[in-house]
């Protein structure tokens, strides 16, 4: 069994969704964990909302694990590596975010540490 610590976490692919928004401040970009809407982002870019995301992340799931409670899964089946590092990410090309940082052989191991399935709401 494996443990779910705040690495076990990160490493499923929750799906997120990606929500304009335009307001008296001017627009910018939410992006919110579609399995637990309490976690999201925003920022003027995408990048800018996945690092507010990734925070927020970390903190909820810290939070939830320190009082014991449920934490839902997404539901794609999964096994964990080993060991799981911090991804880091660059400005946005196109429609698509560029991940830097550790390789585990493709970006798909990348993707999947932060979640492979995004949709984006208009």
């Amino acid at each position: 069994m494996s443990i779910k610590d705040i690495s076990y976490y990160r490493w499923l692919p929750y799906p997120r969704e990606w929500i304009p928004r335009s307001d008296d401040s001017g627009c910018y970009f939410v992006v919110q964990s579609v399995d637990i809407p309490e976690i999201y982002g925003t920022g003027a870019t995408k990048a800018d909302a996945l690092k507010e995301y990734f925070l927020a992340f970390d903190d909820q799931i810290d939070w939830m694990l320190e009082m014991d409670l449920e934490i839902p899964e997404p539901e794609v089946a999964t096994t964990p590596p080993e060991k799981v590092e911090r991804i880091f990410f660059s400005e946005p090309v196109g429609d698509e975010i560029l991940f830097s940082g550790p390789k585990e052989g493709s970006r798909d191991y990348e993707t999947a540490l932060w979640g492979a399935r995004e949709t984006v709401s208009a």
